[in-house]
């Protein structure tokens, strides 16, 4: 909340200009390229990613899609309570089907361990998170790291022999 008096906007060589408008920052990007930001000569920057525009997005609802929030799975995406069980009965029901679009709607999802099957597109749409919850509980253990006396866990794993999975969106 205190006016931009400087700013520099890195690469250099792009040589991107910007507006500066009291506590405001405003430039634009001709094409998909990564920028850093640096504003007030402050030690801390602003990392932009801007990837090209998303193309074949797939439509939230339809024959061959399992949108994880409509029912029967009635995933919770406000990050209030547990919703990897629903996540995988999306999973598991695209799979049992011969194969679909697993599709995962903005919100963040409170999640366990995701086990990825043959033949399933993992759709994440721009704004949703798969959010771990920190508690050891709440996931399988998959390995013994001995060398740092801690069990481990595969977040989101694959099937035992399963092929063409799919993991893509903007989440």
């Amino acid at each position: 909340n205190v006016p931009i008096t400087s700013y520099s906007i890195s690469p250099m060589a792009k040589n991107i200009e910007g507006t500066v408008n009291g506590n405001k920052l405003t430039f634009s990007l001709s094409s998909s390229t990564y920028v850093i930001v640096t504003i007030n000569d402050q030690t801390k920057k602003i990392v932009i990613a801007a990837d090209p525009l998303e193309t074949n997005i797939p439509p939230s609802t339809g024959a061959g899609i399992y949108n994880v929030t409509q029912s029967p799975y009635n995933a919770d995406n406000t990050g209030t309570s547990m919703a990897s069980n629903a996540i995988q009965q999306a999973i598991d029901a695209a799979n049992q089907a011969g194969g679909g679009i697993v599709y995962v709607p903005a919100g963040i999802y409170k999640s366990g361990n995701l086990t990825l099957k043959s033949n399933v597109t993992f759709y994440l749409a721009g704004g949703a998170v798969i959010l771990g919850t920190g508690k050891g509980e709440d996931y399988v253990i998959d390995f013994r790291k001995d060398s740092r006396n801690a069990d481990g866990t595969y977040f989101i794993r694959t099937a035992v022999d399963s092929s063409n999975i799919t993991i893509r969106g903007r989440g």
